[in-house]
């Protein structure tokens, strides 16, 4: 072939110059925000890009400095009202997490409140390093969101009032450790019996609540009760007293996904369920043992009206 029809294998065409800024603005989306941020350093016209995107991933994987991560979040949320902001993401390892002020996370939250925020979701944090109840507070004013995650936050931090007029997703999970770390309540059953009280008044107050993500790590029992919610994820990690009852009463429930675990050998937790709606159910218990015979039965007359069962059961 002619020398002229070769190519040069150094030379790489700028195909990114040639696409329009809506659609580089969600690839850079699909980017950790400090990933994202160092476009900046391709060309001018990426200087702003990364700014207009609607996902905020704050992450602090790789991040030692503080004023490093404060720098970056603030850069991140300093942007035109104008452009949509949907989703912000904390992924704060716990190591990290403790040293960033309050006052830092307070004052991020209140600039994505004014955004307009959609969605709000904290990763890789543990009970060591609970999320401060003030924040918590702040969170749950944050009226334009409509979907939350949560870390394990002890029931009583809870706040007392929540304005969360378009919420219609929340995931979060309880920790017995944590919620008894944060109560100086010598009265454990006075305690526990505060755990639903707190979290079904919290639960009345999100007017629109459709879809529950809740994690229990709890040894008493516990009672869900909710009419607005249509789908339930509920994944209980440690063992309950085999004497306690875990109570669902939700009339407009279709949908429930169940996961327990009998991890030290002494009995699942024992369900009753109010469900008069639900049309579909997937069940996982796992190290089921011949004692838990009866518990299972229980749990299968509970859902004994559905027109979709999974069923998976592992044994000892």
């Amino acid at each position: 072939m002619p020398n002229s029809s070769r190519t040069d294998s150094s030379y790489q065409p700028d195909h990114l110059s040639n696409l329009p800024d809506a659609l580089l603005i969600i690839i850079l989306s699909f980017l950790p925000t400090r990933i994202a941020a160092r476009t900046s350093f391709l060309s001018r016209r990426f200087r702003h890009l990364w700014k207009a995107c609607p996902v905020v991933d704050l992450s602090a994987d790789r991040c030692t400095n503080i004023k490093t991560f404060e720098d970056m979040a603030n850069s991140a949320l300093s942007r035109d009202p104008s452009n949509p902001f949907l989703r912000l993401c904390f992924h704060l390892v716990p190591g990290f997490f403790h040293k960033l002020p309050d006052s830092c996370l307070s004052s991020l939250l209140a600039k994505a409140h004014a955004l307009g925020l959609h969605h709000l979701t904290f990763d890789h944090i543990t009970f060591v390093d609970d999320l401060d109840p003030s924040t918590v507070s702040t969170i749950c004013s944050i009226d334009p969101l409509q979907s939350l995650k949560l870390p394990i936050v002890p029931p009583r931090s809870l706040p007392s009032l929540v304005n969360l007029p378009c919420l219609k997703t929340l995931s979060l999970t309880f920790d017995e450790t944590a919620a008894e770390a944060y109560s100086s309540d010598s009265d454990s059953d006075s305690i526990h019996e505060d755990y639903s009280t707190d979290f079904n008044r919290f639960l009345s107050q999100i007017s629109f609540l459709e879809d529950l993500h809740l994690r229990l790590n709890l040894n008493a029992g516990f009672t869900l009760s909710s009419q607005t919610i249509r789908k339930l994820e509920l994944f209980i990690d440690e063992i309950f007293d085999p004497d306690e009852f875990v109570n669902i009463s939700m009339p407009s429930l279709e949908m429930l996904r169940l996961e327990m675990w009998n991890i030290d050998c002494d009995g699942l937790p024992r369900i009753e369920a109010n469900m008069p709606s639900l049309r579909k159910a997937d069940l996982k218990l796992r190290k089921v043992h011949e004692g838990d015979v009866g518990v299972v039965a229980r749990l299968l007359n509970c859902v004994s009206r559905v027109e979709d069962l999974r069923l998976d059961i592992v044994e000892m």
